[in-house]
C-alpha cells in the first residue's frame, strides 16, 4: 500500500493533499506559531475578536483539520494524522475520522454547526 506524504507548508502546517480531490488534510503543531509576524499580529487580533464574540477562551496546540471547498473546515483539536493516513484520499473515510472523533471537535473553527 502506498502511504500518503505530509507536506510541510510556509506557516509551519502539513498538508495531506491530492490532484483534483476537492479537499485535504491540514496538520497545524502549534497553532500558536500561526500568529508570527505582521500578517500572523493582524490574524490574531482578528481570532480574538472571534473568540471574545462567541464567549470562547482560544486554545493554544495541536489540530487537524478535514479542509474542504468553498472555504468549510472540520477542526479537530489534537493530533489526527494517523487516522487520516489510513483513509485518504478517499473522501468518505476521511469524514468518517472527522465524526468518530467528533468529542474533539474545535467549536470554534469547525463550520459544521
Amino acid at each position: 500500500m502506498k502511504k500518503n506524504k505530509w507536506v510541510k507548508q510556509d506557516r509551519g502546517n502539513c498538508t495531506l493533499e491530492g490532484k483534483g480531490l476537492g479537499f485535504y488534510i491540514s496538520y497545524n503543531p502549534d497553532t500558536s506559531k500561526s500568529y508570527e509576524g505582521a500578517e500572523g499580529e493582524f490574524i490574531k487580533g482578528m481570532c480574538d475578536m472571534v473568540f471574545s464574540f462567541v464567549g470562547k477562551e482560544r486554545k493554544e496546540g495541536k489540530e487537524t483539520a478535514l479542509r474542504m471547498k468553498r472555504g468549510k473546515w472540520l477542526v479537530l483539536e489534537g493530533d489526527f494524522r494517523k487516522e487520516y493516513e489510513v483513509a485518504f484520499p478517499n473522501y468518505k473515510k476521511c469524514l468518517a475520522v472527522y465524526k468518530k472523533n467528533i468529542a474533539y471537535r474545535s467549536e470554534v473553527w469547525s463550520t459544521d454547526y
